[in-house]
């Protein structure tokens, strides 16, 4: 069991404040003018001080909760107040969670979306490259035909240049030919 909060002095102190504003003494206006306490335990204290002190006109309080307006009133905004606080922090905990789950969430989506990200990169780059290899490969062969091409036009300019030179001693033997046969006739 746990030690009281107030001790006997305290609860003597509050009542004696409660019977100078005209109060009714109870334990839970007591336990309220003390800002809690169990009020059996409140009431009992200020009995035995009452019963102690039985010279002075003291009030014995009631153990039960009368039907006293201003009472009623401080329990009811008391119980109000607490039920708020409570609530509060209920969906304050909810909000809180809800948070967490919607961030947990945001982060699985995007983490799904990178992946499916990933992977049409992937697709995509694959694909990019069999292309690339494709149009390598292309030139590769356009290469060596060009190459081949080129060798066959040099191998022509030269078979052309041999046959401009043979042209060209043929004409030559032509034209002396002529020329002699041109002087020939004139002799």
């Amino acid at each position: 069991m746990r030690p009281p909060s107030h001790t006997d002095l305290d609860i003597i102190a509050a009542g004696k404040k409660l019977q100078s504003e005209g109060k009714k003494l109870t334990g839970y206006s007591l336990s309220q003018a003390l800002g809690g306490g169990k009020q059996a335990r409140l009431a009992e204290v200020w009995s035995n001080y009452v019963n102690n002190n039985s010279g002075e006109s003291q009030e014995k309080p009631e153990t039960q909760n009368p039907l006293d307006i201003d009472d009623d009133f401080f329990a009811l905004e008391y119980l109000i107040s607490s039920a708020s606080i409570e609530l509060t922090s209920t969906v304050e905990s909810l909000f809180r969670k809800l948070a967490e789950d919607l961030r947990r969430e945001a982060e699985k989506r995007v983490e799904r979306l990178v992946d499916l990200g990933t992977r049409d990169l992937e697709e995509e780059k694959g694909a990019l490259q069999a292309k690339l290899e494709m149009a390598l490969r292309e030139i590769e062969r356009w290469k060596a035909h060009s190459e081949q091409w080129l060798k066959d036009m040099s191998e022509r300019n030269r078979e052309i240049d041999e046959l401009t030179s043979q042209l060209t001693s043929v004409r030559n033997k032509l034209y002396e030919l002529e020329k002699a046969q041109n002087e020939g006739q004139t002799n």
